[in-house]
């Protein structure tokens, strides 16, 4: 049994032990503070992933439960779905007639087979714009819906937007896309407008409409359907006949189909 004969020399023990004391505190704060921050993120990550929407899996399959909402930068090919919050996720690809909804901002997204080119971003002489061809079954984002036409947007492999267009049996890319060209040592941006000459073709029987400003983006491509469906008087517009019969293309298993679409000097370029 150790004696400690002074008052100092207690103090020091104390001291010591106190200071231990406080360096194991010091030293474990950040820890747990770094543990609690990390429970916090995956509590929020979890509950905020995971949101109420509805799978169907056919016409007849409505599903009410929730999805996993991965805020998607290229348009996903399989989805994460649940019954409930303690339920078993499950995985559901895109498939014939498979779609699903989110409901907190009401956005609907159906599964689409689809074919795309993609574009260089530069081109030599020479060159052809198109770099290869994508081929792959996804859920499109819905846009718009009114009589038979269907406006879906797609965030392709680049994470760029693109929009197809469903027209009675028809379903098409509408076509836009830039690139540099080498010419005489310097550079020049090319655009090509496809989706100009595409929805002028689809969009008939209404002389109200303008194409000349008409730009690639949602806004600007869902205000002119909106324009059409109005001028035709909304259910009307099913009764207005679709071409068979394409300037330098044709109709192909439902899809529009023109030969020199993906090349710079094309039917489609304005």
């Amino acid at each position: 049994m150790t004696v400690y004969k002074t008052t100092r020399e207690i103090h020091a023990i104390v001291h010591g032990v106190h200071c231990t004391y406080i360096s194991y505190v010091s030293f474990l704060r950040p820890l747990i503070r770094c543990l609690c921050v990390v429970l916090l993120m995956q509590s929020a990550h979890s509950q905020k992933r995971y949101v109420a929407g509805y799978l169907i899996k056919a016409p007849s399959d409505t599903l009410r439960g929730l999805l996993l909402n991965e805020d998607w930068k290229q348009s996903p090919d399989a989805i994460y779905f649940k019954s409930n919050a303690h339920g078993t996720s499950q995985k559901v690809s895109a498939g014939d007639e498979t779609a699903f909804h989110l409901d907190a901002n009401s956005e609907h997204f159906v599964a689409k087979p689809v074919k795309y080119h993609l574009y260089r971003r530069e081109v030599d002489a020479g060159e052809a714009p198109v770099l290869g061809t994508v081929s792959d079954t996804v859920f499109l984002q819905q846009i718009l819906q009114g009589g038979n036409l269907t406006l879906y947007s797609l965030l392709d492999v680049r994470a760029d937007q693109r929009f197809f267009l469903q027209n009675q049996e028809v379903f098409t890319e509408l076509v836009y896309y830039t690139y540099q060209r080498l010419k005489d040592q310097k550079r020049y941006i090319e655009k090509v407008m496809g989706y100009k000459g595409q929805l002028a073709f689809f969009l008939t029987g209404c002389n109200t409409l303008s194409f000349k400003t008409l730009s690639y983006t949602e806004a600007s491509i869902t205000n002119l359907l909106l324009d059409y469906i109005a001028c035709m008087s909304g259910d009307s517009i099913k009764e207005a006949p679709l071409r068979k019969v394409v300037l330098n293309g044709s109709i192909s298993g439902g899809v529009l189909v023109v030969p020199s679409m993906g090349v710079a000097d094309g039917p489609y370029r304005l």
